[in-house]
């Protein structure tokens, strides 16, 4: 590294690769250190939130594509359903409070383009499930933010397909499980990603420590940092290298139709894994040969579901088979059969709806209000034909 102090005394470094000297770096390419979190953790006079911004000038500047990969969308997005709603008695509880207006800025640019009708498109890869005390408030930023641009669709009544615009992707697998593990059969599994990735038309690509969520970006919490770089071949090549792996092999991906042609890869994915093990996605769906058709029970009718239906995979067992839990032990879903026949998948890369599991797997309604989440019955306070409302012991804290 290069050292220096400058007029204000503040310590620098410029880092360089071995073998590299400053003259070399390629010409256009700038690096900036983005920094967040409050004084208590840098040691600052004041609260930095320099992710937050470099976030939402990306997004407000994109011209031709954003790819997003990150472990959260935790972000409050206005929707007027009955799920996405303050003020019923049971969703209400799965409000995250979030603050950041990251999903609205994203919304914001989406609708610009598709009321131009510009060749424009966001992909936002986000795990199938989260750890637990983020679970329900990341499955309701994506629900809550899909359902808001499905009503935008409809009301502007606009010809063009909503998933060439935008869409959500989640990680998993499905491989052959053997005898001792629950075979012979197929098993299904979610993966659990770590990753904070923007890139922005292959010029612009933030990488760091960074969640789409109030605890990275508000600057009054987490200590976080991240590496914005401008120009060069690196964040073509960054989106390339997680895609890549993800689709299964490289020239997949036409960024021209970026949403639509990695949405392709997911949709085969998809289609393969309803054709060997059952599982419909986006559907909400299981078909076994012993049990018939079953549904995940999505974030969607929520309210409506009976108290009493079976799920097919049985909460919160299905969190940890979504990848968002488990430190002790590994969970996957296995359909048996003496003479399976293994998927046959393009990388690991799926459609995610709104009926898929997350919330889904739910024996009753009751059980999305579980001690997971802090929260205690009253049945002095009020009830519904479902049941007991239930009420928040304290707040969300995320």
């Amino acid at each position: 590294a290069i050292l220096q102090l400058s007029e204000e005394e503040l310590l620098t470094a410029e880092w360089l690769p071995n073998g590299i000297r400053p003259g070399d770096f390629p010409d256009g390419q700038h690096c900036q250190l983005t920094l967040s979190g409050s004084n208590m953790w840098l040691g600052t006079t004041s609260h930095l939130k320099e992710s937050y911004d470099e976030f939402i000038n990306m997004i407000q500047n994109a011209k031709r594509f954003i790819f997003i990969e990150n472990q959260y969308f935790s972000t409050d997005v206005p929707s007027h359903s009955k799920e996405c709603g303050h003020e019923h008695d049971r969703t209400s509880q799965l409000y995250s409070g979030a603050k950041n207006v990251i999903g609205k800025v994203l919304m914001d640019r989406i609708k610009r383009a598709a009321l131009a009708k510009e060749h424009f498109s966001v992909v936002v890869i986000i795990p199938l499930a989260t750890e637990p005390g983020s679970f329900y408030p990341n499955l309701r930023g994506t629900y809550c933010f899909e359902e808001a641009i499905d009503d935008f669709w409809r009301a502007e009544k606009l010809q063009s397909d909503r998933k060439d615009y935008f869409s959500f992707f989640f990680l998993a697998n499905a491989v052959a499980a053997p005898v001792g593990m629950q075979g012979p059969g197929n098993a299904f599994y979610g993966i659990f990603m770590h990753t904070k990735v923007i890139v922005v038309d292959d010029e612009v690509a933030y990488i760091g420590s960074a969640n789409i969520n109030d605890r990275s970006l508000l600057g009054n919490r987490d200590a976080e940092v991240g590496v914005t770089v401008r120009g060069g071949s690196y964040p073509r090549e960054l989106r390339e290298t997680l895609l890549d792996s993800q689709l299964g092999g490289p020239g997949k991906v036409d960024t021209s139709r970026f949403a639509s042609s990695v949405g392709a890869v997911a949709k085969a994915n998809a289609d393969e894994l309803r054709r060997t093990m059952g599982i419909s996605f986006p559907d909400g769906t299981v078909t076994s040969k012993n049990n018939g058709t079953i549904d995940l029970f999505g974030m969607e009718n929520l309210i409506n579901h009976a108290p009493n239906r079976e799920a097919a995979l049985k909460y919160p067992l299905s969190r940890v088979v979504g990848g968002g839990g488990g430190s002790d032990h590994f969970e996957w879903f296995v359909v048996p059969d003496d003479h399976f026949e293994p998927p046959k998948l393009q990388g690991t890369l799926f459609p995610w709806s709104r009926s898929i599991w997350g919330m889904p797997q739910l024996t009753s309604i009751a059980q999305i209000f579980s001690n997971e989440l802090n929260y205690v019955e009253r049945p002095e306070e009020s009830s519904t034909e479902l049941g007991p409302v239930l009420q928040a012991d304290k707040p969300l804290f995320l």
